[in-house]
């Protein structure tokens, strides 16, 4: 039996909470009998040390109060994760509350006093027979057993239903606090550049594509490796003025976390806990679920799990970032993924364009899809909406030049080529980009049709700021995963 079976830190959590959302109910805990000895964590002893100490001096111990009071002990996103979603409690589950915490530190007493007894027991072994360890456990199960009845108050009747708040944003109208999340895309798709952004965004306060955003700690789980990771939020710091040298909510966390291994997980929770970040980005599934099949519903249920501890533990969203099939259309592995997230974001690119849009939102309802493009920036890229990247009509992106380029060079000019001559001629690309990559051609002036037959106009090319593919500064910037392996051009990673 551990102490850890002694104690209910989600009760004390609470407790606290309700106390600095309604600071005139705390002579209500005080009258129950609640005491800072009644708190099992450390932190929350000094945030109830610092209540006791305000309420004896008449000053109402609300969050702001509370908070400048222990400014230097507790990071001050612990305090606020502390009212979120917090209702408020009626005088008999103020009592029934105070009780429970009291119950426990008895068996918490109880428990640190059994230690010593076996201390005893070992210098004097005759003290086993004369009935006093017996009798230590007997108290102990007694309480236990106790503890383990008093479970009803964790029904919620309708009533209290009706009163608990509703969810609170983390992103205005797109992500819910303390959800679980993903983003999923094809290869190629611009997921970490979506992540990043969005990370940034929360660590610094700045509105995501254009919804404003509940400020709080990020922590990004770099399981793809760091250095892809220095060149894209150097270029967010320098693309949205923010100094290099200033530090912001943003951490990483350089390396895998496994989320089917629980001593990893307990000491990620250990590192990430003081600085109770608002998200937990997960980059990616496939690569924090090691030794687990993605497509088995047993360990993708174990996953979900895992994330749910996580989020419970810290208050966090976590967002995951996971691939789709081959194919495209829907996530990679089991369905009980989708079945359990709260929030599932696509991201899609045509050619140089992305499209973000809702496959499922549970709590909220859709936002319209959002067009998005990478704009170069440095050695690196950031993303943005598209109508906010400079683009002439006339202005040819990457694929769209590779495609011209092979027209003119591969075939004659008087007969050009059919559709599927031409897509064969660049065996890189996918064919939604190319189809894509013609329109535009055409629409711009660049070729003209001839029956079932491409021709190149004598329109001369103008480039979206970049040389060809092969010495194109974004593709560089685009093509590497984050550990440094180039792709396929047409099956590169984000």
């Amino acid at each position: 039996m551990t102490a850890d079976a002694f104690r209910d830190v989600d009760l004390e959590r609470l407790v606290i909470g309700h106390i600095m959302l309604w600071p005139e109910d705390v002579r209500a805990y005080w009258e129950a009998g609640l005491g800072v000895e009644d708190f099992s964590d450390g932190d929350l002893r000094i945030i109830m040390s610092a209540i006791a100490a305000l309420h004896e001096d008449g000053v109402a111990p609300d969050e702001r109060t509370v908070r400048n009071a222990v400014l230097d002990r507790v990071p001050p996103p612990f305090l606020s994760a502390l009212v979120d979603g917090v209702p408020r409690q009626r005088r008999e589950n103020i009592r029934q509350h105070v009780d429970r915490l009291a119950m426990f530190r008895r068996c918490r007493a109880l428990e640190r006093g059994e230690h010593t007894l076996v201390d005893q027991l070992r210098q004097r072994p005759e003290l086993i027979n004369n009935g006093l360890l017996g009798h230590r456990i007997e108290q102990l199960t007694a309480l236990q057993t106790e503890a383990a009845a008093d479970s009803d108050e964790l029904l919620v009747d309708d009533v209290r239903l009706l009163e608990l708040p509703p969810p609170r944003y983390l992103v205005d109208g797109r992500l819910v606090a303390g959800s679980l999340a993903a983003i999923v895309g094809p290869p190629g798709a611009g997921k970490t550049f979506c992540a990043i952004d969005l990370g940034l965004c929360i660590a610094t306060g700045r509105p995501w594509l254009g919804a404003g955003v509940h400020e709080g700690a990020v922590v990004y789980v770099a399981a793809e490796g760091v250095p892809g990771l220095q060149s894209r939020v150097r270029a967010w710091k320098l693309a949205h003025n923010v100094p290099l040298d200033q530090p912001s909510g943003f951490r990483l966390y350089p390396r895998a976390l496994n989320l089917l291994e629980p001593a990893a997980v307990a000491t990620f929770l250990r590192a990430s806990r003081r600085l109770c970040p608002a998200l937990v980005i997960v980059d990616t599934l496939a690569r924090c679920m090691a030794g687990g099949d993605e497509n088995s519903a047993l360990d993708m249920g174990r996953v979900i799990h895992t994330a749910d501890q996580v989020r419970v533990a810290i208050g966090a969203t976590v967002l995951f970032l996971h691939h789709t099939t081959k194919a495209g259309g829907s996530e990679r592995g089991s369905s009980a993924l989708r079945g359990a997230l709260d929030t599932l974001l696509a991201l899609n690119p045509t050619d140089d364009l992305l499209t973000l849009s809702v496959e499922k939102q549970k709590d909220a309802p859709p936002f319209s899809p959002i067009t998005l493009r990478l704009d170069l920036v440095g050695d690196s890229c950031v993303i943005r909406p598209a109508h906010q990247v400079a683009n002439d009509a006339d202005r040819l992106s990457d694929w769209q030049l590779r495609c011209l380029r092979v027209l003119k060079t591969s075939f004659p000019r008087t007969t050009g080529a059919t559709s599927p001559e031409w897509l064969d001629a660049i065996p890189e690309i996918n064919r939604r980009t190319f189809y894509h990559a013609r329109t535009v051609l055409h629409d711009r002036g660049y070729i003209e049709f001839k029956g079932p037959r491409n021709l190149a106009t004598s329109k001369p090319e103008l480039l979206d700021g970049c040389e060809p593919v092969q010495g194109s500064a974004r593709l560089s910037a685009m093509s590497s995963d984050n550990d440094g392996a180039t792709k396929n051009q047409g099956d590169f990673e984000l």
